[in-house]
């Protein structure tokens, strides 16, 4: 029993129903749990999928879209149709001999539709390029965000809204290091910002986690290499022209091999929780980061096989009480989040 390194979507939509998209087989498939009826069967999505290459998200209409990266080439982008049933197109092929395309995300903001990729030439196995595609309800226009040299793990980057700018977190290495870096897509003149540095600890990188709090104020978590061994990281900062450090870097954990660390903020408990020996451990802050509680195990990791989640929703109730982009929990057919819980600092 433990930890499952897979991961899986779960969209709510703001009625409380449930959508749960997970890749078998390279087949897309959603399982979908109707309030006050109960789980339906499996419906299958797409076939071919590479990896586990695909990104899932809802719009303020309940209408679900993302994309996908198929065998052979071909990007295709998933939507909610007329019916309200989900289908899939093309998007775009490209030369899967000659490149190698992972991460594909899309994300909206009304009639704005942004997607982001990671491309490799083949020849060159350390470059990747960020890439991106706009589409401003009009044309299509295309840029390079950044290059990355990321060898030989390439970390996800996070992407999200502040205002009209999207931004995009990121590792990139400096002197064989990874550090945090950050660019921003400013719709009105169209153009990527110069990457900014956020971090220079010096020290190799992975698992890179951002949680976007009120008024541009971010936490920010990765697992840092120290003497061979996975620590915890934690810092924050607020997002306006540009990111202003609030915090140190902290070491929230012990020297181990702490993986995929997880911002969740529920009411005013911000959590960081992680796997740690195949198990769950966890701290948190009442105070926004400032100070941290102590190391906890999650008992209840310890006799259950556990896996991640990516989580978007429209519940009313999910957005009052929750923050979060990634979590911890149980599989079908009893999905539960675990790691966290709701406490107050006055019990």
């Amino acid at each position: 029993m433990g930890f499952i390194n897979e991961i899986r979507t779960v969209i709510r939509k703001s009625s409380g129903d449930i959508l749960v998209f997970y890749i078998n087989e390279k087949r897309l498939f959603l399982r979908e749990f109707i309030k006050n009826e109960g789980w339906n069967n499996e419906k299958q999505i797409i076939n071919n999928v590479v990896d586990n290459q695909f990104n899932i998200q809802i719009d303020d209409e309940d209408n679900i879209y993302g994309i996908a990266n198929i065998e052979n080439g071909k990007i295709v982008y998933i939507y909610t149709d007329e019916n309200k049933d989900i289908k899939y197109k093309k998007l775009f092929d490209y030369n899967n001999e000659k490149y190698i395309l992972i991460n594909p995300h899309v994300i909206k903001k009304k009639s704005n539709v942004y997607i982001i990729y990671y491309i490799q030439d083949v020849r060159d196995t350390r470059i990747w390029a960020i890439f991106s595609h706009y589409f401003d309800g009009e044309k299509w226009s295309e840029s390079s965000i950044d290059f990355i040299v990321s060898y030989p793990v390439v970390n996800p980057f996070f992407i999200n809204f502040s205002s009209d700018n999207l931004n995009i977190f990121y590792f990139n290495k400096v002197n064989e290091v990874e550090e945090i870096y950050l660019s921003r897509f400013n719709s009105l003149n169209k153009f990527w910002t110069e990457p900014e540095q956020l971090t220079s600890t010096n020290n190799k990188k992975i698992y890179l986690n951002v949680l976007q709090d009120d008024m541009n104020f971010y936490h920010i978590t990765w697992s840092e290499f120290v003497n061979e061994n996975l620590v915890v990281k934690y810092m924050n900062g607020y997002l306006k022209d540009s990111f202003k450090s609030k915090s140190d870097v902290v070491s929230l954990s012990e020297k181990s091999n702490c993986s995929f660390p997880t911002l969740i903020k529920t009411g005013k408990t911000l959590w960081n929780v992680w796997t740690q020996m195949n198990k769950l451990y966890n701290c948190y802050s009442f105070d926004n980061g400032k100070t941290w509680s102590e190391v906890n195990l999650d008992n209840k990791s310890i006799d259950i096989n556990f896996i991640r989640y990516k989580f978007r929703s429209n519940n009313i109730d999910d957005l009052k009480n929750f923050k979060l982009d990634t979590t911890f929990g149980t599989s079908y057919p009893k999905i539960s989040f675990i790691g966290f819980e709701n406490i107050r600092k006055d019990g």
